[in-house]
């Protein structure tokens, strides 16, 4: 479980220049410079967990899916999957874009995701921060779908949740960071940070292919053994 968390924290930490395009907007508009130093704090806690929070539930969802496949090959295969559609989006950030676009019910989310939003960004109640929060980690993000292919990879519940937690807090410094310290991601800043974030992708889908491949290395490519070839019990010789 300690090695997911980490893992989610690096992915989400290194990854997290782009959530400042994608999230800082929001972030910004939810600050005001008349606000008290706790005050905000309290705000961006609320808001980030509200995040973490959501991005963890959908971990556990994805990691009931996979682990409601129990056969070894099939997980293999899922993994395989996972990490090769994680390189093809890295490579091919548009597709993204077109999917959405094709998607009626995925577009019918993101507008009604967008609309709460929009309305809670204008409140300035620390309920609202929350829950702000918690529908932010619900909009369609390249970043997190590349995250829910690797919790989905895990086939495990807690380890899913884990590594999803991990994202959620990985990306936090970044997003008080723009909060506190918005001139610091101007727009040239973004787009240097960008550049590395393909790279943190691809080597993301690269060990979840290793992964699949099934090698026998502990923690990065387990050796997972088809049923028919475990090792029947004592009581059945």
């Amino acid at each position: 479980m300690t090695l997911a968390l980490v893992s989610g924290f690096l992915l989400g930490f290194l990854s997290s220049a782009h959530c400042v395009g994608m999230c800082g907007p929001i972030v910004l508009a939810t600050s005001t410079s008349r606000e008290k130093f706790s005050r905000f704090v309290t705000g961006r806690l609320l808001y980030n967990g509200g995040r973490v929070i959501t991005y963890t539930a959908m971990g556990g969802l994805l990691g009931l899916l996979g682990f409601a496949i129990p056969l070894p090959d099939t997980q293999r295969w899922i993994s395989i999957g996972a990490g090769a559609s994680v390189i093809l989006f890295a490579l091919m950030p548009q597709m993204g874009n077109w999917m959405q676009r094709r998607s009626g019910p995925l577009g019918r989310m993101t507008a009604l995701v967008s609309a709460g939003i929009g309305r809670l960004a204008r409140k300035e109640e620390l309920p609202a921060l929350f829950s702000l929060g918690l529908l932010n980690g619900l909009l369609p993000c390249g970043l997190v779908y590349v995250a829910l292919a690797a919790a989905l990879a895990y086939a495990e519940p807690v380890l899913s949740m884990s590594f999803m937690a991990g994202f959620g807090v990985g990306t936090v410094p970044v997003m008080v960071g723009v909060a506190l310290f918005p001139r610091m991601f101007s727009q040239p800043v973004q787009q240097r940070l960008l550049r590395v974030v393909p790279l943190f992708t691809i080597l993301v889908g690269a060990l979840l292919i290793v992964r699949g491949l099934n090698l026998g290395i502990p923690y990065i490519s387990p050796k997972l053994v088809p049923l028919t070839e475990q090792a029947e019990p004592e009581c059945c010789h």
